[in-house]
Parts: structure tokens; C-alpha cells; sequence
């Protein structure tokens, strides 16, 4: 992920490191879900392995499924940030009213029974995960 693509995770991180509170746009409301990557190189295998390969699944992780605000809370928690509300009238990237949907869960029932897939990394260590590995990415840039 690059950290200035506005996904929220990268939003929050390069605001963290540039000292800046963390934006969260409109209420916050807008819920999510999070699968780290190996979870996800997890679910490919089990089904390109199986003999379900070539079947459609959804794949990712469908709990807990978290409001924006509610990330903004735990990096906030995790790493002493502040948290920015804006409102959605002066957005100018991503979330945009329309485009953003106000929730994102994928049903995972057909993955679960099918080839026995449970993510196993949690949403703090994948947090903490994705923070340590944006400091490294960050820095290296500062550097050039």
C-alpha cells in the first residue's frame, strides 16, 4: 500500500507520522472490515488447493467489523494520536458521500465450510503490524 492513496489505514498512518491528528471524515460511522495479508495468502491457498479451486469465494475477515471512527480510536489508543472529525463537505479525496459505502462485511459462510478458512490475525496485532511496517516505509522515504 502506498501511504498517500487514501485508503484509511494509510491515511491514518502518514498523518501519525507527519504529527498531524488523524482524519476521521463525516460521523465515522462508516463501517469496515480488516484482513492482514497473510489471512488473505491463507484463504488463496486453502481454495487454489482445494478441490473447490475455481469456485468464487469471498475472502477476507468478517469480524469485527468496525467503524472508522472506532480504527481512529484504537491507533489512538495505541499510539497517542489525536482525532480530527471532518466534515464531509470539505473532503477532497477517497470518501467522497457518494462513492463510500456506509458498510463493507463480506460473508465468509461459503469460505468457512467449504475449505475451512479462519483468519487468525486479530485486528490490534494487524494494526500494530501495518504501523511497524508504514514507520519503516516512511522513514526510508524521509530519507531520500
Amino acid at each position: 500500500m502506498r501511504l498517500d492513496d487514501f485508503r484509511v489505514l494509510p491515511n491514518f498512518a502518514s498523518h501519525h507520522f507527519a504529527g498531524k491528528p488523524l482524519p476521521v471524515y463525516g460521523t465515522g460511522n462508516q463501517t469496515r472490515t480488516f484482513c492482514y495479508i497473510s489471512d488473505a495468502i491463507t484463504a488463496f491457498f486453502r481454495v487454489l488447493l482445494s478441490d473447490h479451486n475455481g469456485e468464487v469465494f469471498n475472502i477476507g475477515t468478517d469480524v469485527p467489523e468496525i467503524s472508522i471512527g472506532g480504527i481512529a480510536q484504537i491507533i489512538s489508543e495505541l499510539y497517542g494520536c489525536e482525532i480530527q472529525n471532518i466534515p464531509r463537505e470539505n473532503m477532497g479525496d477517497a470518501y467522497d458521500g457518494k462513492a463510500d459505502p456506509h458498510r463493507r462485511c463480506p460473508d465468509l459462510t461459503k469460505i468457512k465450510t467449504k475449505v475451512n478458512y479462519i483468519p487468525r490475525v486479530d485486528l490490534r496485532t494487524g494494526i500494530q503490524r501495518f504501523m511497524s511496517w508504514a514507520k519503516e516505509v516512511h522513514a526510508q522515504k524521509s530519507l531520500v
